[in-house]
């Protein structure tokens, strides 16, 4: 189990990994800018040996995080997953927050 845990936590999305007793073995929290990459982080998880199954649970609304209230959100559109188009969604969001 902890070698699962070990690669998942490798992965840039992965925000924390918790070894957990219960109906689980683990809770995975992990940010995606797209659907599309929390497909694929699913599927990649979902195709490792001795993973029998996933469940996935969204936020729909963060309301306070790290200890931090959240008071204004900056939206941004993540042009690709490549690191140019990383770096100009970071930029643009950071221009927005001078509006």
């Amino acid at each position: 189990m902890l070698e699962i845990e070990d690669e998942i936590a490798k992965y840039d999305s992965t925000i924390a990994v918790y070894d957990v007793t219960g109906g689980a073995d683990m809770v995975i929290i992990a940010k995606f800018k797209t659907r599309g990459f929390l497909s694929d982080f699913v599927k990649k998880i979902s195709a490792m040996p001795n993973v029998e199954n996933t469940l996935t649970h969204l936020v729909l609304n963060t309301i306070k995080e790290d200890g931090f209230e959240i008071k204004r959100c900056v939206e941004t559109q993540l042009s690709s997953d490549s690191a140019t188009g990383v770096t100009k969604s970071v930029g643009l969001g950071i221009i927005s927050f001078a509006e």
